[in-house]
């Protein structure tokens, strides 16, 4: 016999001997799918960052997935949808494909979005005139002062550091 995906199916027995005495059982066959489905994600992608934005929107195609039986749904577990903004860093997005019988697997892959705009310094410190220490020793060199407070800068992800080249306190 045949028996389909998701069908009930009742089995009967009957035994006869030679004195014509009978006895009869049944049972039931129900038809369970066994079989994994299937899932293939996008490979990992690499992207700029969108102009003046700390990460991007970025679009990935959906995972290819099926099942050998009908009524499996994908779902996604981890990340942004396709489209949404990413931010700069790598993001892990991960989908599962589930049929009715419970049978799962997952598949992920990764966005990276890296940064590549450089900072806007908006005020740099004016030149300034600094004067040689008065030690009486003959001393012609004055020391370099920290100027770091003057410095006004901009950056789509933020300024991390601002450093001055040469130290403040150099001779």
């Amino acid at each position: 016999n045949y028996y389909e995906y998701g069908g009930i199916y009742t089995e009967r027995y009957k035994v006869t001997d030679a004195s014509g005495n009978t006895a009869t059982c049944s049972f039931r066959i129900i038809v369970l799918d066994p079989v994994v489905p299937t899932i293939t994600c996008p490979a990992n992608t690499t992207v700029d960052n969108d102009a003046g934005l700390c990460g991007a929107y970025v679009t990935y195609s959906f995972p290819y997935f099926g099942d050998n039986c009908p009524n499996y749904s994908l779902m996604q577990l981890a990340g942004p949808n396709s489209g949404e903004f990413f931010p700069v860093d790598t993001t892990l997005v991960s989908f599962k494909v589930t049929d009715d019988q419970g049978n799962m697997t997952t598949c992920e892959f990764t966005v990276t979005v890296r940064d590549v705009e450089k900072p806007v310094i908006v005020t740099c410190p004016a030149d300034r005139f600094v004067l040689t220490s008065s030690n009486g020793t003959g001393d012609c060199s004055g020391l370099v002062p920290d100027l770091i407070g003057e410095v006004v800068a901009t950056d789509n992800c933020g300024i991390d550091t601002i450093t001055q080249s040469p130290e403040a306190g150099t001779s």
